[in-house]
């Protein structure tokens, strides 16, 4: 009986909560993709400039989430990294990192596109 469920362990080879964050994180990058590019789309087929902005607030707190979730992405890694003693965990770890870093410089651009499309008042 342990061992079978020794070798059931060592099937998984890494914990759900990992696995579920990895996809949280690709869908979280992707539709804030999607929202830019509904925001791009807008400017050329003349959409109002209440839909644009509600576009950017919904990619801005996308990608806040984004971040977020990212960050803890990046410390899963490292605890991983710890607990298992496997090398894939660093790239893990790097991707997580650089999508946190674009998710940030994107919050900044966002942000301040937001602002200037906001005008002088």
């Amino acid at each position: 009986m342990e061992r079978k469920f020794n070798s059931l362990k060592n099937n998984s080879s890494t914990s759900l909560l990992f696995r579920i964050t990895c996809r949280f994180v690709l869908y979280l990058f992707l539709q804030a993709g999607a929202f830019f590019m509904l925001y791009v789309s807008g400017n050329f087929q003349g959409f109002m400039d209440r839909t644009q902005n509600f576009l950017l607030l919904l990619c801005f707190f996308n990608l806040a989430v984004l971040f977020l979730f990212s960050a803890a992405g990046c410390i899963e890694c490292v605890a991983l990294r710890v607990l298992n003693n496997q090398r894939r965990y660093w790239l893990y770890f790097i991707l997580f990192l650089l999508i946190a870093l674009l998710s940030m410089g994107l919050v900044l651009f966002i942000s301040a596109l937001s602002f200037i499309s906001g005008g002088l008042h």
